[in-house]
């Protein structure tokens, strides 16, 4: 009997055949392919994008410490349009099942992308609270699932499942895992983390008939502040105009703030009360505008206002008030004689809340940068550097623009002189909220701060509603927690001497890795992003990884005496002494650089 053999191309055929036959036979029992993909949280994912090799998801995964918010992006991906549930089931500790974390720790959010009022921002924003979600076939939609680990909650793994539940009943079971850390995290970090000028539901012109329907919204704006990093509120003028005695909107808002847990000193943008605001046709449309500035009326407003605003506060036992007395002052250097007003009310206005025994702040840029002290822009060189000296000894806590600090009085300088002053350096920088590059968000809110030691770290503003960027703001803020932790139990004297070594020389490498330029700025955020994170993509999970292992391994180990040099040198001890903890070659930099400058800053 001769033996019939099956080419290689038969093969091919049959199979193909197999393939097709469940199509051609019973259509109606084909089930929808599904796939799951992540890209981390770094990196957006269009309708139009298709899963790569080794981007497919069988497990989501978490690591988080009690009090942390843990994001994930999930992608979903259907062959066919179809609609999916989407149910969480509660997470349970593998070694003790019965501590559980809930449904509701785990929000889940569907990704649209949009325009964000009141600002326009555009950007993917979350939609939270979905149920199910709505997939077009070949079209890819995003989830984006944040884990709340409560304070409260015991270290351990913790296991549950996302389910996926088609029309049909068809159901897809992916595996959640969560590693709840044995640390936990210092809120308060000795940084200031804020939005600036915000508006909430009160709105810019508070109604005091309208402060029993919106306080619970107003407590829950603020809380979302707080959710996401921030530790004070910078209030704009609830009560323009002025008014002798009449702070109902201030007040209010601070109410609120304080019920929704924002404990740090609150800036109040109260500069439309006393006439300081922007003016001129460019700024029409703002109250209380320099335009309208009378000296002598105005100052003596403010103290009225600073003297009844500290009442306040001691009835109210409320945070420390620090009064925004005027903004970005030199920014309309083109209109010279608004200019020259509005460097008057600075250093006037400062100066006045200085002798009050408050603290006052302005946001400086232009004032300290290199081309508007040009004679194109001042009647002489270093016009508005000379008017920012004047204001120096009043302006105790300074935030600067990102990059504006420059040549002969940059980022290092201000420090320098600030900490001989006793005053804080805060920086403010917009385009890590109000645009979309997620390097920005994540690095200047974390670990650039951290590098340069910065005492509060700002921008311009609330965006409107929950950005992927607003989330990943957070992210930095946990990256500088994470920072801060590993140097406080160092300095405690956690670790054996082998676990101390080493996070000391991750400390120095990580501060030598943060490349700035001459006046203390990243110039390129993704290529330092991608030296700080290993990875293609710099997504920075290994690094956080990386911070939470060593966070665990310095505070299971006993507290012990350290007999070991806990630095290498006196000048790295002193650096720490002087609240730069591992900014050694930090600190000598910024002496080099103020001395070979000739820069005596202090006046």
């Amino acid at each position: 009997m001769k033996t019939q053999t099956r080419t290689r191309s038969d093969t091919r055929i049959w199979r193909v055949f197999a393939l097709l036959l469940p199509l051609l036979c019973c259509p109606q029992a084909v089930e929808a392919e599904l796939q799951l993909f992540s890209r981390g949280v770094m990196r957006d994912i269009a309708v139009t994008d298709v899963p790569e090799l080794g981007e497919l998801v069988d497990t989501l995964r978490f690591v988080a410490a009690p009090g942390e918010f843990e994001p994930f992006s999930l992608a979903l991906r259907s062959t066919e349009t179809g609609r999916w549930r989407i149910e969480a089931t509660p997470l349970a500790l593998v070694h003790d099942p019965g501590e559980i974390l809930p449904v509701e720790a785990l929000e889940i959010a569907l990704l649209v992308e949009g325009n964000a009022p009141p600002y326009g921002v555009t950007d993917w924003i979350l939609q939270p609270g979905i149920t199910h979600v709505q997939l077009a076939a070949n079209r890819t939609e995003r989830l984006w699932l944040t884990l709340h680990v409560a304070d409260s909650v015991q270290a351990g793994e913790y296991r549950g499942r996302l389910d996926l539940v088609d029309a049909a009943g068809h159901k897809i079971a992916v595996p959640l895992q969560v590693q709840v850390l044995n640390a936990r995290l210092d809120r308060d970090i000795g940084v200031h983390f804020a939005v600036l000028s915000t508006i909430g539901p009160f709105t810019q012109y508070f109604k005091p008939d309208k402060k029993t329907e919106l306080f619970p919204e107003t407590v829950e704006f603020y809380r979302e502040l707080l959710d996401h990093g921030m530790t004070s509120a910078v209030l704009k003028s609830n009560d323009w105009p002025y008014r002798t005695g009449e702070f109902a909107g201030l007040s209010a808002n601070v109410e609120a703030a304080m019920a929704a847990g924002l404990d740090g000193p609150v800036v109040w943008n109260m500069q439309a009360l006393i006439n300081a605001a922007k003016g001129g046709e460019r700024y029409a449309h703002y109250d209380g505008k320099a335009d309208g500035w009378e000296a002598q009326r105005d100052l003596t407003h403010l103290q009225e206002i600073v003297r009844t605003v500290e009442g306040l506060r001691e009835e109210g036992d409320w945070p420390e008030m620090i009064y925004y007395t005027i903004d970005e002052p030199g920014t309309q250097t083109e209109n010279w004689d608004l200019r020259t007003r509005r460097m008057e009310i600075m250093v006037n206005s400062l100066r006045v809340v200085s002798q009050l025994g408050v603290r006052g702040t302005t946001t400086v840029s232009e004032l300290v940068d290199d081309r508007h002290n040009t004679t194109r822009w001042s009647s002489f060189p270093d016009e508005l550097r000379d008017e920012w000296d004047k204001a120096r000894p009043f302006c105790a806590v300074r935030i600067y623009a990102y990059g504006f600090p420059q040549g002969k009085t940059d980022l290092f300088a201000e420090q320098q002189d600030a900490e001989q002053r006793g005053h804080e350096v805060w920086v403010y920088h917009n385009p890590a909220v109000m645009e979309r590059n997620r390097y920005i968000a994540r690095l200047y809110f974390g670990v650039w701060g951290w590098r340069v030691a910065a005492d509060g770290l700002t921008a311009w503003t609330y965006p409107g509603d929950r950005t992927v960027q607003w989330e990943l703001v957070r992210e930095g803020i946990d990256d500088a927690r994470y920072l801060a932790r590993v140097e406080a139990l160092l300095d405690r004297g956690h670790g054996d001497p082998q676990t101390r070594a080493e996070a000391r020389q991750f400390l120095r490498d990580l501060s030598e890795t943060v490349q700035l330029n001459d006046d203390g700025f990243i110039d390129d955020w993704e290529s330092t992003a991608r030296r700080i994170t290993p990875g293609p993509e710099a997504d920075f999970v290994h690094f956080k990884r990386r911070l939470a292992a060593m966070v665990v391994a310095l505070e299971e180990q006993t507290t012990t005496v350290v007999t070991e040099p806990v630095f290498d040198s006196p000048s790295e001890a002193a650096a720490l002494r002087q609240n730069y903890p591992s900014f050694e070659v930090y600190q000598l930099r910024t002496t080099a650089k103020v001395q070979a400058k000739g820069l005596v800053l202090l006046k």
